[in-house]
């Protein structure tokens, strides 16, 4: 019984991939308020953690908003 209550413990860790993160080009019609709220609820859905997000987030980001992120040298 206990290793089965370890096992479903560390299911629940897992990430899932249920929903997919939006993309962010920074363009003039896009709020990115509005970016980084959908990435989370993405994130929460998906159950990233922190690391993770700011792994995901790289690829999230297109055209100028990831010459951004690359130029901000935010290290993982």
């Amino acid at each position: 019984m206990n290793n089965l209550i370890q096992a479903i413990r560390k299911i629940e860790i897992f990430e899932n991939n249920i929903a997919t993160p939006p993309t962010f080009y920074e363009k003039d019609e896009e709020n990115p308020y509005e970016f980084i709220k959908q990435f989370n609820r993405v994130g929460k859905i998906n159950r990233w953690n922190n690391k993770r997000k700011l792994e995901i987030v790289a690829n999230s980001l297109k055209g100028q908003a990831s010459y951004w992120f690359e130029e901000a040298n935010i290290t993982l």
